[in-house]
């Protein structure tokens, strides 16, 4: 069952009748935003956060090689320059 703000909203009054508003502010406070199935576990957390690292270590790694090389690249134009024309 899919649980919409109608639904929500439904089940607020009725607790504000059963129970009082305070007691169905602390019901409706403890229940998700949403259907229980969009909810993220710890480990889904873990997974995601391992992905995301390895992610960004292949990132970090491949830039840290590009600028490397271009550092490379251009001090042996400047090295190239200086013995041409010196």
């Amino acid at each position: 069952m899919t649980v919409d703000y109608r639904n929500r909203d439904q089940l607020y009054r009725s607790a504000v009748e059963a129970l009082g508003r305070e007691e169905a502010d602390t019901l409706m406070a403890s229940l998700p935003p949403m259907d229980w199935s969009e909810m993220a576990t710890k480990s889904d957390l873990r997974e995601f956060e391992l992905r995301l690292s390895s992610h960004m270590d292949r990132s970090l790694r491949l830039q840290t090689q590009w600028v490397f090389g271009a550092v490379v690249a251009q001090c042996l134009a400047v090295l190239v320059a200086i013995l041409t024309l010196g």
